[in-house]
């Protein structure tokens, strides 16, 4: 339960930041590439290496509450003992 509720967070914040992105790329237009050097805005490799590392950084934060839910009498006793 716990893994389902942050793996739903995680994959509703990716999809958003990930619209979120492209929109700014398509607004920002040649400001925004100013600040990149080298990389389009758009650049598909780029903007899932990001949303890979996103992925796997909340995988890891959500990780250890779901392993200690199993244990714990209810959910919220593990998230408090976080």
């Amino acid at each position: 339960m716990v893994l389902r509720q942050g793996s739903i967070q995680t994959g509703l914040g990716l999809g958003l930041g990930l619209l979120f992105t492209l929109g700014l790329a398509t607004v920002g237009g040649d400001g925004i590439q100013n600040v990149l050097f080298g990389v389009s805005p758009r650049d598909p490799a780029d903007l899932r290496r990001g949303r890979r590392a996103g992925r796997d950084h909340l995988a890891r934060r959500h990780a250890r509450p779901g392993a200690a839910a199993p244990r714990a009498s209810t959910p919220m006793v593990a998230l408090r003992s976080e």
